[in-house]
């Protein structure tokens, strides 16, 4: 469920009307938005860094060579060169990796001039990395980085955490959200190819092969820990919001589920039902719950001033 709320007005007192809220209940935004969401301004150095650590592998190609410029066989080839360095031993120079294929994935900003520039290299970069492999290599990283009980132990002995402690984490939660996102998203001109890759990696992701658990039931485990005190370094906006893309692509949103309710329903021969629930919810209008349970039902005393209603962004 994905919305915003426009228009910072206060509302006159004693009043509940949310007129200038301005909210849509569906099952996600449209994908800049989407995509925008994964990030905090604290963490806009990080996205310099990232554009460093590619650059520099980059270059090594010899002259000004751009990204944009390349075919897709030197793509392939870059990217291979890449998930070689994340196999590497050091572990600052498999982060470094790890960033330049972060930066592939956020859509090569620096040699784009628009934001549907980034936007549409975002989403080819990301259908090559699926291509290649990276979900599955990033899917081990990311493993290895939960089961890092030294990690654990040094963030428990610490009175207060920040960025630096959840770094790697960050980075591979990004790049696997990204990947997630861009290939979820169906756009009228995608090819047949992109097409079999979406089914493809809904059912790796969905039903993995070799007896493993599902990927979501990996991030539900980081969830678990994070809540029990286990790993207070887990980033849980990343964490919550790939497990959230994960969910809808491969169980589906509100359409997916109001079609399997009217089939069931009509598996054990019950009549259809005589409304769409998220349909309804979607006309309603949205306000401001009461400050107290106790107000549902009872009527605002006279003399008594209501409680003062603020609308902001976080609605």
């Amino acid at each position: 469920m994905e919305g915003s709320c426009k228009g910072r007005r206060r509302e006159p007192e004693g009043s509940l009307d949310c007129s200038s809220l301005e909210f849509e209940y569906n099952d996600s935004d449209h994908l800049s938005a989407e995509l925008s969401e994964l990030y905090s301004y604290t963490e806009e150095p990080d996205l310099i860094l990232n554009r460093r650590c590619f650059e520099e592998r980059f270059r090594l190609q010899g002259g000004e060579v751009r990204w944009i410029t390349l075919d897709p066989a030197q793509h392939r080839t870059h990217v291979m060169r890449l998930l070689d360095e994340l196999e590497v031993v050091v572990r600052e120079k498999r982060l470094s990796a790890a960033r330049a294929i972060l930066y592939l994935a956020q859509g090569v900003f620096g040699e784009c001039e628009t934001e549907s520039d980034v936007l549409r290299w975002s989403r080819y970069n990301c259908f090559l990395l699926y291509q290649t492999g990276t979900f599955a290599v990033f899917l081990e990283l990311l493993n290895m980085e939960i089961a890092n009980s030294q990690a654990c132990s040094k963030a428990l002995r610490k009175p207060a955490l920040s960025l630096a402690d959840s770094t790697e984490l960050r980075v591979f939660l990004s790049v696997m959200y990204l990947l997630v996102e861009n290939i979820r998203q169906q756009l009228p001109e995608d090819d047949t190819e992109w097409k079999t890759q979406r089914e493809t990696f809904r059912s790796e992701l969905a039903f993995p092969c070799n007896g493993e658990e599902p990927f979501a039931h990996l991030i539900f485990t980081m969830v678990t820990k994070f809540c029990s005190g286990h790993s207070p370094h887990f980033p849980m906006k990343k964490v919550l919001l790939l497990l959230w893309k994960v969910l809808l692509f491969t169980l589906g949103g509100f359409s997916e589920l109001q079609s399997a309710k009217e089939q069931k329903r009509a598996e054990v021969g019950l009549p259809p039902l005589s409304e769409d629930c998220i349909q309804v919810v979607k006309n309603m209008k949205a306000t401001a719950p009461p400050s107290y349970g106790i107000e549902l039902g009872e009527p605002q005393k006279r003399g008594r001033r209501s409680r003062k209603v603020w609308l902001c962004s976080g609605c």
